[in-house]
C-alpha cells in the first residue's frame, strides 16, 4: 500500500486514546473486488470517532490511530449503523490489514 497520509483527518484523542499511535493501512474494494475510493473511519468500541481517511483510486488508505486499542473501521457515516464494519486490535507496531474492506453499497 502506498496511500498518502495527506487525506487523513485525525480527531482529538482523549483519555486512554491520547497515548502512542500507530498507522493502519489497507484497501477498500467493491463487491466485484474492484478498488473503491471512499472514506473510512476509525471508531472506538464506544463509538468515538478517532480518525478518517479517504482511499485513493487504488482503494488504498492509511490512518493514524491509538496503539493498543480495539477499533471499528467503518465506511459511510461514522456511526453504529455504518456499513462494512471491521474490528481491528492495534498493538505497538503499525498494522497492515491482510484483507480488504468490502463496500457493498451501490456504485457511485
Amino acid at each position: 500500500m502506498h496511500a498518502t497520509v495527506s487525506n487523513v483527518a485525525t480527531h482529538p484523542l482523549t483519555g486512554a486514546a491520547a497515548g502512542p499511535t500507530v498507522l493502519v493501512d489497507g484497501c477498500i474494494v467493491d463487491a466485484g473486488y474492484l478498488p473503491r475510493s471512499t472514506s473510512i473511519h476509525a471508531l472506538t468500541t464506544t463509538g468515538q470517532l478517532l480518525a478518517t481517511a479517504h482511499a485513493d483510486e487504488r482503494g488504498a488508505f492509511r490512518m493514524q490511530v491509538p496503539a493498543k486499542v480495539t477499533l471499528r473501521l467503518v465506511l459511510g457515516t461514522p456511526s453504529a449503523q455504518a456499513r462494512a464494519a471491521m474490528d481491528v486490535q492495534t498493538r505497538s507496531d503499525d498494522v497492515h490489514l491482510e484483507a480488504c474492506v468490502i463496500d457493498l453499497s451501490p456504485a457511485r
